[in-house]
């Protein structure tokens, strides 16, 4: 929601922090492409279209361009819904906990422009 919006912007200005706005964004998005795979099976984790959006968002914030409509490959353990991870802190490097961790994902151009062409024009 809006209020939510403006106390987690709040939040983060307080604490000298850029804010990333994903849920509004988000909202628009999945009454534009109802059937993008914004969620995980279970309805609640990100899916593979909400996780390419934070990483679009993010470098947004971090670089104040979009990115170029191009493939995308990150070579790094992704954790699903049944990670295995805890609480207790771990090397960056350590092994996954579980072994069927896959370890790389990616997204084609056509899906990044596809994600980037919904966008609001202001970004």
């Amino acid at each position: 929601s809006t209020a939510t919006v403006e106390r987690e912007a709040a939040a983060a200005a307080q604490a000298g922090l850029a804010y990333v706005e994903v849920s509004q964004t988000l909202g628009r998005l999945v009454a534009l492409r109802p059937g993008a795979a914004w969620f995980d099976t279970d309805g609640v984790h990100p899916g593979r279209d909400l996780t390419l959006l934070q990483a679009v968002l993010l470098y947004w914030q971090i670089l104040g361009t979009l990115p170029a409509a191009e493939p995308v490959f990150v070579s790094a353990p992704i954790y699903g819904v049944q990670s295995g991870l805890t609480e207790r802190l771990r090397a960056a490097n350590a092994p996954a906990p579980q072994p069927r961790t896959r370890r790389a994902i990616s997204f084609s151009a056509k899906a990044v422009r596809e994600l980037l062409d919904s966008l609001p024009a202001d970004r």
